[in-house]
């Protein structure tokens, strides 16, 4: 028996709850066929028959991590279970990447949450100042002409600010999707490596890369580790995955450095795109003869530290946008105060 592939794709909030839950019932004992059967009840008609689906995927002798591809979940979801195909633990997978996509959510609101009100406020703030420039202004300007007074340079400068302001946003929005455009354009003719240099450029991004390459790296090495195998077998299968393009690369170019004599530290201290420490850990790890639960520990490390820098770029979010919307208010009342002082000096 067969079953049409599901069209509907979960929302991230859908895919986090959803393997929490899942992962909880497998701690509990449940079989992951009574896991499925037992969440069905919670979940919309829809979503029960992609259930229904992934149960006869799994019947039919495909993985777990071939049926939730097919169902359209998150990547970070997909290479979790990915290795955990490798290593056994179906439960650490499934937990794990909730919880990772339940940050992502919690962070995705804070962001909104922050910007939605300045957001707002500045929209109304471009309508009135669109009506200044258009309405207001003009009069201004027949005004003076009606009285016969001449206009100085600095305030015909001003007013022309004044009108082309409401423009700006329109125009900031075009230039940003023809930046964006370019950089897709761009990014297909660049290797992944190469990708990863180019988002090393930008700011706050590029404080963000080398961590999440670093805590990718450790916690499926560290599992795959613990799972019996050794180095070269782990990078073997961080080349076979396709989720990640730039650790298919990054893990063919170690095995022929770790297969000419190199140690996976010093390999690891010369590649710009981990976080610094990360060749530091693997020394000390190897040194202990503790490697996989140092990786596992400097992972749980690399995550705190990325949602710290989110958390702190999201709070200057707001301070920025009323900053904006203050300036925009300060041009308003000028442009409506500069006028009306130089109308009533020149009666």
């Amino acid at each position: 028996m067969t079953s049409k592939r599901p069209k509907k794709k979960w929302t991230l909030k859908q895919q986090s709850k959803f393997l929490i839950q899942l992962s909880k019932l497998l701690e509990k004992g449940y079989t992951l066929s009574q896991a499925l059967e037992f969440l069905q009840f919670q979940l919309p008609p829809y979503l029960r028959e992609q259930i229904d689906y992934v149960s006869l995927q799994l019947k039919s002798g495909d993985s777990l991590h071939t049926a939730f591809r097919a169902l359209g979940f998150h990547k970070d979801v997909l290479s979790y279970l990915y290795f955990a195909e490798q290593h056994g633990d179906v439960y650490f997978a499934l937990r794990e990447s909730g919880n990772m996509l339940h940050q992502k959510v919690v962070h995705m609101k804070k962001f909104q949450k922050l910007a939605q009100y300045p957001a707002m406020l500045l929209f109304f703030m471009m309508v009135i100042l669109f009506l200044l420039s258009t309405v207001l202004l003009p009069q201004f300007q027949s005004l003076y002409e009606s009285i016969g007074h001449s206009q100085s340079t600095g305030f015909m400068l001003f007013m022309s600010v004044i009108s082309l302001f409401p423009y700006v946003p329109p125009f900031a929005c075009v230039l940003l999707l023809l930046i964006y455009f370019s950089y897709w354009q761009l990014r297909k003719k660049l290797s992944p490596t190469k990708q990863v240099k180019l988002l090393l450029r930008i700011p706050i991004v590029r404080r963000i890369v080398p961590l999440f390459n670093a805590y990718f790296f450790a916690i499926h090495l560290s599992n795959l580790l613990k799972g019996g195998l050794s180095i070269y077998s782990c990078l073997k299968l961080f080349e076979k995955q396709q989720h990640y393009p730039f650790f298919c690369e990054e893990a063919s170019y170690l095995m022929k450095q770790l297969s000419a004599g190199f140690q996976l530290g010093d390999m690891i201290k010369e590649r710009p795109y981990f976080d610094r420490e990360f060749a530091s850990v693997i020394k000390h790890g190897e040194l202990n003869g503790n490697l996989p639960q140092e990786l596992y520990d400097y992972a749980a490390f690399m995550i705190e530290k990325i949602e710290q820098i989110i958390h702190k770029s999201l709070q200057i979010v707001q301070p920025v946008m009323f900053s904006l919307i203050g300036l925009v208010i300060l041009l308003m009342y000028l442009g409506v105060m500069v006028p009306m002082f130089n109308v009533m000096s020149s009666l």
